[in-house]
């Protein structure tokens, strides 16, 4: 926000306050990488995957999730003999 304390002030007559965070910042900012030809990036990630499986399994499935669900478009549920659907967006009963 003290990037943008003068808009602040200026639009919206407000004033800026710095409130530190309680943990230092953890986050590695590693160099971009790009890769010559997708068979390239394919090896790479296929390392990664190889040295944490786990990390790397729930990762795939916590964007695929994301993806999904985070659509505007309602997925449901349906059991392998078709008989039960269940909206899943709409589970709090149309409360947003």
């Amino acid at each position: 926000a003290m990037t943008e304390e003068a808009e602040f002030g200026k639009i919206y007559n407000l004033e800026v306050t710095v409130i530190p965070t309680n943990k230092p910042d953890i986050r590695v900012n590693n160099p971009d990488v790009i890769y010559k030809t997708e068979v390239a990036k394919f090896n790479a990630v296929y390392d990664e995957y190889r040295r944490s499986p786990k990390v790397t399994r729930e990762r795939i499935y916590l964007e695929t999730m994301e993806e999904i669900f985070g659509a505007n478009v309602k997925p449901e549920l349906i059991d392998s003999e078709l008989k039960n659907i269940l909206p899943i967006k709409d589970l709090n009963g149309g409360k947003n």
